[in-house]
């Protein structure tokens, strides 16, 4: 269990997981089998990683964005959100076999010894900031797209056909701005990572960095590209 005090501590960028082990909150699920969570970390991974593809290619080949696809903040949550989603399960793997072996010489992530109370590897460290980023920052793109991009009380399907509406998006901007948020909430609720206040600024960093970069594209008046 996480102490109350570890849980209401002030915000910032720390990385750790304590008093949960890192082996224990990044290796192992509260419903479960060790294997199984594997397995599904598998599944998420390749699920994120080829919608993101077929994003990409319809966007940058087919719709001619180039570089600027990578300029918004929904592409940029998404990319971030299938870079974690591939990491995770090597990092579980790592995990499960630090647990397994109090003397484990695999140095994939390096650090991590295999006592479970060990200080946790850069990669562990790494993935934590990653985590306490996409988590909120997934939930802010939908509300963002579904609020103020395309508002969902305007869709069609809610209006009866009554115009002037929108009709419902396809299915990978479905996915985009929405089914991927689900994936994750599914992912962080079957297992047992913190989420701590004194983590939770990396969203922050995050987020200063997109509006100053933001700014920098109003001022250069860079554009949105040929097929936005």
């Amino acid at each position: 269990l996480v102490s109350w005090g570890t849980a209401m501590s002030c915000p910032g960028f720390w990385t750790t997981t304590a008093p949960v082990p890192w082996t224990v909150a990044w290796g192992t699920s509260a419903c479960l089998s060790q294997r199984a969570l594997l397995g599904v970390r598998v599944l998420i991974a390749l699920t994120l990683l080829g919608h993101w593809v077929v994003n990409v290619y319809e966007q940058v080949i087919v719709r001619n964005e180039g570089i600027f696809y990578f300029f918004f903040l929904t592409r940029q949550s998404f990319l971030l959100e299938t870079l974690y989603a591939v990491l995770l399960p090597f990092l579980t793997w790592h995990a499960q076999r630090s647990m397994a072996s109090q003397a484990s010489g695999f140095q994939l992530f390096g650090g991590g010894a295999g006592d479970a109370s060990a200080s946790p590897p850069m990669a562990a460290r790494a993935m934590m900031a990653l985590f306490m980023a996409i988590q909120p920052l997934a939930f802010m793109v939908v509300v963002l797209y579904w609020t103020l991009f395309l508002p969902f009380w305007q869709l069609c399907a809610l209006t009866g056909g009554e115009q002037p509406c929108e009709p419902l998006p396809g299915y990978i901007s479905l996915f985009v701005h929405g089914i991927d948020f689900v994936i994750l909430i599914v992912s962080f609720f079957i297992s047992r990572m913190p989420y701590f206040l004194s983590n939770s600024l990396w969203l922050m960093l995050y987020a200063t960095a997109y509006i100053a970069w933001s700014y920098v594209h109003f001022l250069l008046r860079i554009g949105r590209g040929p097929g936005s």
